[in-house]
């Protein structure tokens, strides 16, 4: 669960920095623990310049990063024309993923709404392109949810979410995630990427919501699917996954109610002919009789 994880986590974090604080001995033992998971939020600007003394002084914090998680941050104002409150990356994000070449984990969960990308607010310049994770392993990524809008633009994930060639995890949540549209001949490759969880139907789809072209998945060791919600089955059913539907060995559907509004689990195992092992949540049971 998502939820439980990023609990789990932000509890060890608070666990190993109280231990850094009872001593000096206690803080000796446990500073390489406190770089290992960092968290990329407010005070994100004292971070990336902790992380650039401590790589200019050879003290190699930067290479103890094993996971980041990246919050949003909220701005009261909010955008033109849409009355909805936006986020914007912290300041100084694109020089500590920089710095952090050891990174296995990238998080970036959802922290609220963002439509478009708002003017004079900090973090506006973060450019996450050009970025290259050689260990990166496992990617959540959340984009943001936008509810009801008119808009024909989708906001466009960073290339290293769908770049990374050694990745083995991917998870998609949030609605409008399409690809990057510079994907080199609208083919996307992951060799190594055995598992995939999707909530959008037009997560592997480019540019806009008017045409929305999908690209040719080459993902051969893809055996684990999550589908958080029902309108992410359209990947299978018409969309770019149907051609790997059948190395599928492992079907997962998410904790939604909407699922039992159809029979998706006949339509499923029609589909994915060669799977062993299904996952269906049970939301209501009666006692026996």
């Amino acid at each position: 669960d998502a939820v439980d994880a990023a609990t789990r986590c932000k509890r060890a974090l608070r666990t190993k920095y109280s231990l850094s604080l009872a001593c000096t001995l206690f803080h000796d033992l446990t500073a390489d623990f406190l770089y290992e998971d960092i968290w990329i939020r407010h005070g994100s600007v004292t971070l990336a310049s902790t992380l650039n003394r401590s790589m200019e002084e050879g003290l190699g914090l930067e290479k103890l990063v094993k996971r980041i998680t990246i919050v949003s941050l909220h701005h009261s104002r909010s955008t033109a024309n849409s009355g909805i409150p936006s986020t914007v990356l912290p300041p100084g994000l694109r020089s500590i993923l920089q710095i952090c070449q050891n990174v296995c984990i990238i998080v970036k969960p959802d922290t609220g709404f963002s439509i478009g990308k708002p003017t004079s607010l900090p973090g506006d310049d973060e450019d996450l392109e050009g970025l290259d994770f050689p260990l990166l392993q496992r990617i959540d990524w959340t984009a943001p949810y936008l509810p009801s809008i008119e808009t024909t633009i989708l906001q466009e994930a960073p290339s290293f979410v769908c770049g990374t060639s050694g990745l083995r995890s991917l998870y998609l949540d949030g609605d409008l995630f399409p690809v990057p549209a510079d994907v080199h001949s609208k083919v996307l490759s992951l060799p190594t990427l055995t598992t995939l969880s999707l909530r959008s139907f037009i997560t592997f789809s480019t540019h806009s919501l008017d045409d929305p072209a999908h690209v040719r998945l080459e993902f051969p060791s893809l055996r684990h699917l999550i589908l958080s919600r029902p309108e992410a089955y359209h990947n299978i059913f018409d969309g770019p996954l149907l051609p790997l539907a059948r190395q599928l060995t492992t079907l997962e559907f998410g904790y939604d109610a909407l699922f039992l509004r159809h029979d998706f689990l006949y339509v499923s195992l029609v589909a994915c002919s060669c799977i062993s092992d299904l996952y269906l949540p049970v939301f209501t049971t009666s006692a026996p009789r």
